[in-house]
Parts: C-alpha cells; structure tokens; sequence
C-alpha cells in the first residue's frame, strides 16, 4: 500500500506545499518540518489518532573540492512543551554519491524549558571513519562498515544525488545518529507516485530504503530533483524551505 493513502499521512501532508526549486550543483539549505502520527495510547483507536508537530530538521549542503560539508540542526520535541532535544553536527563528508561521512562533531542536548537556555544537558563528541571502523572521541570502536558507508543525516543530502545519477539500486552499511551501526542497507527505486499536497497532486519518485535493525523508509523526490519527504514508521520529514546559500 502506497504510503500517502495512510489516512493521516494523507493529513499531514495536506499541510504542505512542495516548494519549487530545482536540486543542482552548489550549496543550499533544506528546512523539513516533522510531523508525527500518534495513535491513541491506551487503545489504538483511528478516530482519536493526531497528527502532532515534533520539530524540524535544518540540513545545510557545501560543497568543497572532493569533500562535502554538512551541518545539522534537528530539533526534536518528544514532550512538548516540557522538553525538547536539540542536535547539532557538522559533518566532512566524501565527494560520493553517499556522502560518506570521513569526520564529524556532534553535540545532543535536552532542554526542560526552552525558554531558560540555562538547564541544557547532554553529550558533545568526536567521530571519524579509519579504514572502515568507527572512532568516537579518540577511541576505536569494534563497528566496521564496508566499502560503502553511510549515515541516516546525510541520506538527505544524498538522495537527490542518487536521483540524479539514476541509481537504481545501491547497498550500504549505516551509522544511525553516528553510532548504533546498521550493515545491509538497501535503497531501490520504486517508480513513479501522484501524491496530493496542499498545491495540488505532485508527481513524485518514490525510493525504498530496508536494512537490518531499521524500520522501513519512503524517500519522495520531486521532478525537480528535491527531496520533497521521507516517512519512516510514525515519522514524516516534509521540505518546508529551499534556498540557495553563498
């Protein structure tokens, strides 16, 4: 079953226009807002079902040379307004269709009240990639990818760029949130949707992404190259803004 015929997928998207704009060489800025559906805690019930709002996802793309620079900000608000996460990353990636992450830092805080920027807690790190193993703070872990190597943030940038190049199918391992390693990642082409959005039915490429130890992806790239949504599970990513950055 298409993803979008989801009653609530179907309402959440109703929210949004798909922004024109035409994916390209040179750096740019992608704002996804995040919605997720929530069934009914005690007993599944549809009618009860919401979709909430559960912050956003800020991805910046630089190209340089044969690396690629990144820089996230996530932020997630499992329990709002109490609490919320906020994820910052600056990743060196490789030139390749992946954007295989060489180096990265990475901090995660929590925020109680995000009015009183005083109670922020959590972790900063350090993390590279050396002839396929995972360093995090200096230290070797026993996480070894394989050639092709990805993580679940810059999937993002790469998406477009497998469109582009009109990859049909490409395997890899992943790092999700640069550490939980997941080998046996595929992404595949899936074919062409007609999916309803606030301006109208949008023509959309749908790619498939299944591996071990991850819950299925929907990954929707318009005819203009963007990456206009990625679902997973109970999460939808939805471009709300793109824009070119100098």
């Amino acid at each position: 079953m298409d993803a979008w015929k989801n009653k609530l997928i179907g309402k959440a998207l109703a929210e949004f226009s798909v922004p024109a704009g035409l994916f390209g060489e040179g750096a740019y800025e992608a704002r996804y807002a995040i919605r997720a559906i929530r069934p009914n805690a005690v007993k599944f019930a549809p009618e009860k079902a919401k979709v909430k709002n559960e912050g956003s996802l800020n991805l910046t793309v630089l190209p340089s040379g044969r690396e690629n620079k990144l820089r996230i900000e996530h932020v997630n608000m499992p329990l709002p307004p109490q609490e919320s996460e906020l994820i910052s990353a600056e990743i060196h990636c490789a030139g390749n269709e992946l954007f295989s992450p060489l180096h990265w830092s990475f901090s995660q805080r929590f925020i109680k009240n995000r009015n009183d920027r005083e109670k922020l807690t959590g972790l900063s790190e350090t993390g590279c990639m050396k002839n396929g193993t995972l360093w995090r703070n200096n230290r070797q872990t026993t996480s070894h990818a394989g050639k092709k190597q990805t993580n679940d943030y810059a999937l993002f940038a790469a998406l477009p760029v497998l469109h582009q190049r009109q990859m049909k199918e490409i395997r890899f391992d992943m790092f999700e949130s640069f550490s939980a390693f997941r080998p046996n990642q595929r992404i595949v082409y899936a074919g062409l949707l007609d999916v309803p959005f606030k301006n109208g039915t949008v023509a959309i490429h749908e790619y498939q992404h299944y591996g071990t130890g991850i819950l299925p992806w929907h990954h929707w790239v318009g005819e203009g190259g963007l990456l206009v949504c990625s679902i997973r599970g109970h999460y939808l990513f939805m471009l709300e803004k793109f824009g070119r950055v100098s």
